[in-house]
């Protein structure tokens, strides 16, 4: 990524990335061994978030220090400067993509951290003495398996030394992202990407798209979904869900709000300059502990414009576009699923979307509900999902199916014979606000 800008990192001479390299698995395995606290704590957030627009105070923040005693202590403590190790971590990223997917140069340098195809470019010649695309030819083999490793090291004994080094250490640094658990990195075989998602009723399992995301994952990705019924981005927070959701420490946080932000709900509207700061700080939060933050527009209301024939008119409109505004400004991914389930919708037309909405019930008659989504709704607008996460995100694309699993899946209260749980997802179901699958 250019760092361009005040604060930006400061990536130092192309000619020391060999070095670097040579540093980099004896930080990355345990970075406590830095011997600084502070050092280590940004070593951990740059290896889980280097394909973030990470700057100085990004990382100050982390280690308790000042701007210039960061500095110090990270070349003191390692012999490095910092943006030295993130170009590696990149670069080495990179290699990875190339090597184990077919993605095209634009998709591996934007999951990569490079907002520039050619910068990209430039930067991995530099560092490797080839081209991306010749590195790609050259390697050959994916290093997936012994095998590859094996043949990607001999490959490697008429390469430079930069890239020598590189393939000598890719045993330690080729999972999907150089996750950090407990110092130490795992390998792709052991390591799950963690996936969590954060939202209201329109996100859960019981009557969102949450269930359905679930059909889309493989073996590769654990997704865990903290949404819950009835809750706006400043309840959610205010509950504890945020911090518990945090504690997770997923590697991805999907976060989609707005619904019970609107005027009329007690205890969880807010006014919308609220509700953006609330957005806001999801970003920052994630990324402090070091997991990448990706934003979600929300889930139309089914509300069908009475002027215009099969036509909607979304009462979240603003709430979208204040996302994407964020995403703008904080440089992170925004899956637009406000503008992309109005499309869905309006291309299927009024009836057909009866077929996937719930019944709810409304001063004891039952009525459609236009808001949640029943098992059927809940993979519709769930590939919807997965297929703008595959864009923002290529890095994951290996680990999402391209089709669900189960096209109707059974909720969580038909897979339970548990009577305790089920009483506790009864309860959690948030009024008014959510319906149940139809079953």
């Amino acid at each position: 990524m250019p760092m361009g800008g005040p604060g930006a990192l400061k990536c130092g001479k192309p000619r020391n990335y060999a070095e670097a390299f040579g540093r980099l698995p004896e930080l990355m395995k345990s970075p406590f061994a830095s011997g600084h606290a502070g050092v280590a704590n940004s070593l951990k957030l740059m290896a889980r978030s280097f394909r973030e627009p990470i700057k100085v105070p990004d990382l100050v923040r982390v280690t308790g220090l000042s701007r210039r005693g960061f500095q110090k202590a990270f070349h003191k403590h390692t012999g490095l400067m910092p943006g030295r190790v993130l170009q590696c971590l990149r670069i080495n990223h990179a290699r990875q993509l190339l090597v184990e997917t077919k993605l095209q140069m634009k998709d591996v340098a934007a999951a990569s951290g490079f907002r520039k195809v050619n910068t990209f470019g430039i930067s991995f010649r530099n560092i490797t003495g080839f081209t991306p695309m010749e590195f790609r030819r050259r390697a050959g083999v994916a290093l997936k398996t012994k095998a590859g490793r094996n043949e990607a090291r001999r490959v490697s004994r008429k390469w430079p030394v930069g890239v020598g080094l590189l393939v000598a250490f890719v045993a330690l640094m080729v999972a999907n992202t150089l996750a950090l658990a407990g110092g130490d990195i795992e390998t792709a075989n052991d390591h799950k990407v963690r996936v969590v998602l954060v939202g209201d009723s329109t996100v859960t399992d019981k009557s969102g798209w949450g269930l359905g995301f679930s059909q889309f994952v493989t073996d590769g990705i654990e997704c865990s979904n903290t949404a819950a019924g009835g809750r706006s981005s400043k309840s959610f927070r205010d509950e504890g869900k945020w911090t518990n959701a945090l504690a997770l420490k997923g590697d991805y946080y999907l976060i989609q709000f707005g619904h019970n932000n609107e005027p009329g709900k007690p205890g969880r509207s807010t006014d919308m300059p609220t509700f953006v700061q609330d957005m806001k700080n999801y970003v920052d939060e994630a990324r402090a502990v070091g997991a990448k933050p990706i934003l979600i527009t929300p889930l139309t209301r089914r509300q069908w414009d009475k002027t215009t024939n099969g036509k909607i008119k979304s009462s979240l409109m603003s709430y979208a576009e204040e996302v994407k505004k964020i995403g703008v400004e904080k440089h992170v991914p925004v899956l637009d699923l406000h503008a992309r389930s109005i499309e869905v919708c309006e291309q299927l037309g009024r009836e057909e979307c009866l077929k996937f909405s719930p019944m709810k019930v409304v001063a004891g008659t039952n009525t459609v509900d236009n808001t949640h989504l029943n098992a059927q709704g809940s993979v519709m607008f769930a590939r919807l999902v997965v297929e703008e996460l595959r864009k923002a995100a290529p890095e994951l694309a290996t680990g999402l199916r391209t089709e669900p699993m189960e096209t109707k899946p059974a909720p969580p209260e038909v897979n339970s014979g548990d009577a305790k749980l089920r009483a506790a997802l009864a309860k959690e179901k948030g009024g008014a606000e959510e319906a149940v699958f139809n079953k």
